[in-house]
């Protein structure tokens, strides 16, 4: 009598099961976020009124270079031990002009326009798109397809409703 050979061992994933997302700590990146604030509350504000001021004179075309401009100096800080912000990274961006100008418009038109026929439509469309400018700036991607993988990662991850 033959013994049969054993199953092969089977991975985490396998019938389609799915491991589940890793949990957020919201309260750890609220106190982040609030410990950079505070080291550079100074900074922060000069870069907020910098951005308005600009964005204004420029008729809204400096926005997407100055919003990338602000990623990369959040990004910046947390990342760094000391969360010290330097005021020049707002303007480290500008080298990615037109990829920044177009995914600006490209967000901005189609949920203003949601918002203003039914709000719910704008404000999901704002959502879906909340991680485009991140990954154009931090993996350096073209603008549709960080717009596409924001879609993905705010899908697969749920709206936290």
């Amino acid at each position: 009598m033959e013994i049969p050979p054993p199953p092969p061992p089977q991975s985490p994933t396998s019938n389609h099961e799915t491991l589940p997302a890793p949990s957020l700590d919201i309260g750890r990146c609220f106190n982040e976020a609030l410990d950079v604030f505070k080291k550079n509350a100074l900074i922060l504000i000069l870069a907020a009124v910098i951005f308005h001021l600009l964005s204004a004179f420029s008729l809204l075309i400096l926005c997407g270079p100055l919003c990338g401009g602000i990623y990369l100096m959040t990004l910046s800080a947390l990342s760094s031990p000391d969360k010290k912000i330097d005021i020049g990274l707002m303007f480290a961006t500008f080298n990615r002009f037109g990829p920044l100008v177009g995914l600006f418009f490209l967000t901005l038109i189609p949920s203003v326009i949601g918002l203003f026929f039914f709000i719910v439509p704008g404000v999901l469309l704002m959502a879906l798109w909340m991680f485009s400018f991140p990954l154009l700036i931090e993996r350096n991607m073209p603008v549709t397809e960080a717009m596409t993988a924001s879609w993905r990662i705010v899908m697969r991850r749920g709206l936290g409703w």
